[in-house]
Parts: structure tokens; C-alpha cells; sequence
């Protein structure tokens, strides 16, 4: 990677560098499965080792093998992110035995101890591709960086023209039809209930072309039959043998033969093809209402998003969007006590949540809006790898460009709607040892289904939960879809309800759910878009958008942070508080709290209009 002198002499901490653990199976060594933690990486294949592996990798040469401690050797940037775009002790142990053979390194364990076996294994073809590989990603990675990105700003603060926000380009409605087709079929496929009745469907159709079949076959056997009694009469005209149900000729029997063969065919392709068809117009259905229904971005929150580009407290990645708390100018160590990755609602733009990322970014945490273009959701769990794609949005959010690094002292999930069920399961299913605190907004129901799977909370000890919902939220109390039952289970899978006030309740080091009610807001009010009538409509907001947003991010932050007590320092432009004067006397109620409406608005800053 080519950066800035400085940035390139920078070692990056070891908080920063402990976070390569989370990469898929970097939790114990690659080469002898040791499950105490790895605190030696081989930067040339970007995987992770004990003391005793990392010794034996240093006795194979730098050429082959570049040894260096996580918590005893100074790193550069450029060392960090080889070993992020490796994807970990995963990737290479995946390419081994995809390029080697699962067995092949069995059939060196005849040929030597452990050291020789992996001089055999590291100075093979299919090592010093992956070697090669790996440089070439991190070139062509590095490369895209180092030219002008008008979405980025490298000096955090400085001066810099607006630029326009390019516009995220929808699908296609066939890309959106094929990406729904998949996502249904696996759901058939996994739902006893479907399977039954398509299997029921198809014998059916079976039995019905089996019956034509076989009774068109008796036809024209009894039609041979006559044909034979008929031929022993006089010559008369053929025509009269027709009239009698006699065929006389051979040919005329094959053609009876072809029709009821045509006929069974026919009603085959018509028992596999209704649902087909349906399962069409159901696709081709669904994908319309998705496309007329996502949810753009309110212009007065692109605009801030520009804004904060432009001045280098937002950066615009592949991966996600990062809001980086306020830094003094001319420090190479940049320090958060809490990063947030969330994830947008379904359909839903992520620059919408540019005034509520701001605030709580403003508050001192690193907020990583996930990017799920171009469908604006993830339908299903199963072809979506949620370790690996948290733990490459951390990586990547902490990486300042030439501006340095960020340290984050401890990572939390959250989302909205969808959102918040991707960051519960996430958590719930894989994450529960690196990330304990979850934040969602606007949920009241449990991931559930063949293509949400999710485990359930109720029994973990450590997972620490905010549930922040609006009263007007009409989505979520919807029974439409999922019935009274959802909020019976969603009460019995998660981890218990804390009655403490929410100031006491960050003390608490033992699992909990604490529920925090907006009166007043709305499903759409998490974000600057609206209105939302998808999957159902939404409730009418009492409140301001602003004034729920202000509650929202309070509650977030003092759950992640652990106080009321901040100062928060205002935004360079917003619009006046004289229309909230009205709303003072508003409350957020939860188990007998109250939180006054003029301590959010003397704390957060005013989103722009």
C-alpha cells in the first residue's frame, strides 16, 4: 500500500491489532489447532499463530514466511490491511484444501515432524500462488486509495468543497426477481409443510397422466382386438369398419398411440407448470412492490452527509459509511470508547440515517453504517456469512487512509427493523464472544423461519440489550404477518427485563433487555425517511423528527457509553429549537423512568432540516 511517510512509519496498536482474532477461525492457531489465544501473525498469508508455530515459521526464512507479533512488534498500516484482505485463517486453510487436497497434508505427516511438513507445505506451488494472490489484492486494494476519492476527505477537518453523493443505482427488476427466486425456492425447499404439499401436488399430476395413459393404452388394444374380428368379413367400405370402432390399418394405430402419448405428456408439463407459473407472478409481484417501495433519503440528510464528507467526519467505503467521533488536529492516535455497526431497515437508504449517526458520532462513538446495496436487505441468513461481514466492516471502519488509525475500546451491533434481527442474530448465533451490547430500534419480534435462524438469548449470561421502539410504532405492532404470538416469543428468547433505571442498568456486568418507549414516534421517525407503508403502514408520528431522533440517540448512548452525564457539542448548522419548546413536557416512559424531552434537546445537536 502506498501512503504518506508518516501514516506508513505509524505502528497501529495493540487493540487494533487484536482485533485480527475475529477474522474467520482466528481464534486458535492454524497450523496446531491451540486454542489459548494466537498472538503471532505470518504476514505473508495473513494468518494467525502460537508461540511454538510462529517459531517454527521463523525457521522457514522471511521468503516464505513473515513472522510478527501481535502484542511485541511495532505494525504499519500496510501490514494491517494485508492481513485484513487475507480474510484470515480461514481463507488460507479453504484454498489450501480447495488447490491441495483435503488430504494432502496427511500424506506429508510420513515425510518428517511438524517442521519439515511445513517446509513441504509452504514452499509448494499452491503456497507461493496464495503468497502471490495476496500481494496482487493488496496492490490493486492499496492502489484504489491512493487516487483522489471525492467521497473522502484524508485530513479529518480540513476544508473541502461539497461534493454531490452519488446515487446508489437500484436493480434491475429481473436482478430483483432473480435475487427474490432464490430466497423462495430456499424457503420451499426448507419448509416441511411446502415440501408435503408439492410432493402431494406432483403425484397428482402423476397419477392423472398414469390414468390416461394406461386407459388410452386399453383403447387401442380393444380397438386391435375388433380390428382383427372385422377383418374376417367381406371387403366392405373401410369407412364402415371407422363407423363400427374398428382401425384396419397400422398406421392408424400408431397415430392413436402418439395422441395418448402427447395427451400424458401434457398433463405432466400441466401439473409442473401451474406452479411454476405461480411462483412467477408471485416473484415478479414481490419484486415490484420491493422496487416501488424503497425508501430514500430525505434531501436535508444527503446534504448533511455531503457535509460531513467534505470535512472529513464521514468516509464513504465500499463496505459501510463511518462517522468518526470529533479528534484534535495533529494526533496520530485516534480513540473511541464504543464503535456501533448498524444496519439499516429493509429498503431503506443508509445516508437516512446521517442526522441520528451524526448525533451519536458527536457523542463520542464510531458509528459504521453497514452498506446493503443495491436490494436494501438481506433475505435470508443462510447465504449470507454474518461473522465474516461484521468483522470485515470493524476492520475496515478503524482505518483512517492517511489520517491513521482508529483504536475502539469495545464494538457493539445494532439495526433498525430488519436491521436490528440481522445484528440480533449475528450475536445470538456467532458474535456472542466478541460483542455484548445490541441496539435495536423499531423490533418487537424474534428472528424466526428457515432463512432467519437464530438462537436464543434467554440463557446467555454476558449479552446486554437495548430495545428502543416509538408508541405510534404501528409496524411493529402489527399481527398481519406473524400474529400475537411474535411478542410472546420475543419476551421468552431474550435475555431478562431490567427494571433498573437505564443509568443503573450499564452497571450491571450480567445479561438484560431494557425496553425504552418513545411516545410519540413512529417506525420511519429512526431515520429521515418516510412515510413508510411497506410491509404494512406506519403509524402517524406526534412527535417531531427531530425530538424522536434526540430520545433515540440519548438512550443509545447512555446504554453504550454508561452515563447521562455529557456535553454534547453542538453542529456547525441547525435549525431552531423554538418549535420543540412545545414538547418539554413530553416524556419516554419505561418501567416507571422518565426522561425529560429538554435534556435530549440541550444535549444532541439539531439535524439539519
Amino acid at each position: 500500500m502506498t501512503t504518506s511517510a508518516a501514516s506508513a512509519d505509524i505502528p497501529l496498536t495493540t487493540q487494533q491489532l487484536l482485533t485480527l482474532r475475529s477474522l474467520p477461525e482466528n481464534n486458535t492457531c492454524l497450523e496446531c489447532n491451540n486454542s489459548n489465544r494466537p498472538d503471532w501473525a505470518s504476514v505473508s498469508y495473513g494468518i494467525l499463530l502460537c508461540l511454538d508455530c510462529a517459531g517454527l515459521h521463523r525457521g522457514l526464512g522471511t521468503h516464505l514466511s513473515f513472522v510478527r507479533s501481535l502484542t511485541l512488534d511495532s505494525w504499519s498500516e500496510e501490514q494491517y490491511r494485508r492481513m485484513i484482505s487475507s480474510g484470515g485463517n480461514g481463507k488460507w486453510r479453504e484454498y489450501w484444501e480447495l488447490h491441495a487436497g483435503k488430504d494432502a497434508a496427511k500424506d506429508d505427516k510420513d515425510k518428517g515432524g511438524l517442521a519439515q511438513q511445513l517446509r513441504l507445505k509452504y514452499e509448494s506451488d499452491v503456497a507461493r500462488a496464495y503468497r502471490e494472490a495476496l500481494t496482487l489484492k493488496v496492490a490493486s486494494n492499496s492502489t484504489s486509495d491512493d487516487g483522489p476519492n471525492p467521497n473522502t476527505s484524508t485530513i479529518q477537518g480540513a476544508a473541502a468543497p461539497v461534493v454531490p453523493l452519488p446515487e446508489d443505482v437500484p436493480p434491475t427488476l429481473q436482478e430483483t426477481i432473480d435475487y427474490l427466486s432464490t430466497v423462495f425456492l430456499s424457503m420451499i425447499t426448507s419448509s416441511q409443510m411446502a415440501v408435503k404439499y408439492l410432493c402431494a401436488w406432483g403425484m397428482i399430476g402423476f397419477s392423472s397422466a398414469y390414468t390416461v395413459y394406461a386407459r388410452g393404452r386399453k383403447a387401442i388394444l380393444n380397438n386391435n382386438e375388433s380390428g382383427r374380428v372385422t377383418s374376417s368379413l367381406p371387403n366392405i367400405n373401410p369407412t364402415v369398419h371407422g363407423y363400427m370402432g374398428a382401425t384396419t390399418t397400422p398406421q392408424g394405430h400408431n397415430i392413436d398411440m402418439i395422441k395418448t402419448n402427447f395427451l400424458t405428456l401434457g398433463i405432466l408439463a400441466l401439473f409442473a407448470g401451474i406452479p411454476y407459473v405461480l411462483f412467477r407472478i408471485f416473484t415478479t409481484k414481490m419484486a415490484k412492490t420491493v422496487l416501488n417501495n424503497r425508501q430514500d433519503a430525505f434531501k436535508s440528510a444527503k446534504n448533511l452527509l455531503m457535509e460531513r464528507i467534505a470535512c472529513g467526519r464521514v468516509q464513504r467505503m465500499e463496505r459501510c459509511d463511518v462517522y468518526y467521533p470529533s479528534a484534535s488536529e495533529g494526533c496520530t492516535e485516534r480513540r473511541a470508547k464504543c464503535g456501533l455497526v448498524f444496519y439499516p431497515g429493509a429498503l431503506v437508504d443508509r445516508a437516512a440515517y446521517a442526522p441520528i449517526a451524526t448525533k451519536l458520532s458527536e457523542a463520542g462513538i464510531l458509528v459504521v453504517i453497514a452498506n446493503l446495496e443495491p436490494n436494501r436487505f438481506i433475505a435470508t441468513f443462510n447465504n449470507y456469512n454474518l461473522k465474516e461481514e461484521v468483522m470485515r466492516t470493524i476492520a475496515h471502519s478503524i482505518l483512517l487512509c492517511e489520517n491513521g488509525a482508529w483504536t475502539v475500546d469495545k464494538w457493539a451491533l445494532g439495526g433498525h427493523s430488519l436491521g436490528g434481527h440481522i445484528a440480533l442474530a449475528a450475536v445470538a448465533n456467532e458474535l456472542s464472544s466478541t460483542i455484548t451490547k445490541i441496539v435495536m430500534w423499531g423490533v418487537r419480534s424474534y428472528p424466526q423461519g428457515p432463512n432467519y435462524p437464530c438462537k436464543s438469548l434467554k440463557d446467555n449470561k454476558n449479552i446486554q440489550v437495548l430495545v428502543v421502539n416509538g408508541s405510534n410504532d404501528a409496524i411493529i405492532n402489527s399481527t398481519k404477518f406473524s400474529g400475537t404470538d411474535k411478542f410472546v416469543d420475543f419476551e421468552e428468547k431474550m435475555p431478562p427485563r431490567c427494571h433498573l433505571p437505564l443509568t443503573e442498568a450499564f452497571k450491571k456486568k450480567d445479561a438484560y433487555t431494557f425496553m425504552v418507549t418513545v411516545e410519540g414516534g413512529n417506525h420511519a421517525g429512526c431515520a429521515h425517511y418516510g412515510p413508510q407503508k411497506f410491509p404494512s403502514e406506519d403509524g402517524i408520528r406526534t412527535i417531531t423528527l427531530e425530538v424522536q431522533q434526540d430520545k433515540f440517540a440519548k438512550a443509545t448512548a447512555d446504554f453504550l457509553l454508561g452515563t447521562d452525564k455529557r456535553d454534547f457539542p453542538r453542529a456547525t448548522k441547525y435549525s431552531a429549537s423554538a418549535t420543540f419548546r412545545n414538547y418539554h413536557q413530553l416524556r419516554l416512559h419505561q418501567n416507571h423512568v422518565d426522561y425529560d424531552a429538554s435534556t435530549a434537546l440541550s444535549e444532541f445537536p439539531i439535524a439539519l432540516q
